[in-house]
């Protein structure tokens, strides 16, 4: 009677054993997956910027994604972010007129949403032929990312 009895205990003791060990197995899964999702996740975003874990920050503005014109040539998707020390913006830009337009340097003031000069680069615009779009990619060595909108003018 005694080794029926130890042996019911034995097997209440493993039975709570192995309950345990899986509950811990299964909770230990669900928090490795949460954090697996999580991990493209903004670690800090604001109303303009969102920054990611790898320490990269991108420009989230709507008036970015605005077209710009200048003159036939039409600028627009505008992408701002920066990593490494480095902000890079890229655009479309396209040419909407009748005749081969581009050819000529430009300048990109960056505004904060009072419409307020937080810095400016400069690029080039290749000749375009009409009708045909090309990307543009500026880089520089400052933190522009908090840019609300930009102005764009030839020089």
């Amino acid at each position: 009677m005694k080794s029926v009895m130890n042996n019911k205990k034995i097997m209440i003791i493993v039975g709570v054993i192995i309950l345990a060990l899986a509950i811990f197995i299964i909770s230990k899964g669900s928090s490795k997956k949460q954090k697996e999702t999580n991990s493209d996740e903004p670690i800090k975003t604001n109303e303009i910027s969102k920054a990611l874990e790898d320490g990269q920050k991108v420009n989230k503005s709507e008036k970015m994604k605005e077209t710009k014109k200048l003159g036939n040539i039409e600028i627009s998707n505008i992408i701002l972010n920066f990593q490494n020390n480095e902000s890079q913006l890229t655009a479309k830009v396209k040419n909407v007129g009748n005749t081969a337009e581009g050819d000529y340097f430009i300048k990109i003031t960056m505004l904060d949403r009072n419409g307020t000069s937080i810095g400016e680069v400069k690029g080039y615009i290749d000749k375009i032929e009409a009708g045909k779009e090309k990307t543009i990619s500026i880089k520089v060595s400052a933190d522009i990312v908090e840019a609300y909108d930009v102005k764009i003018e030839r020089i």
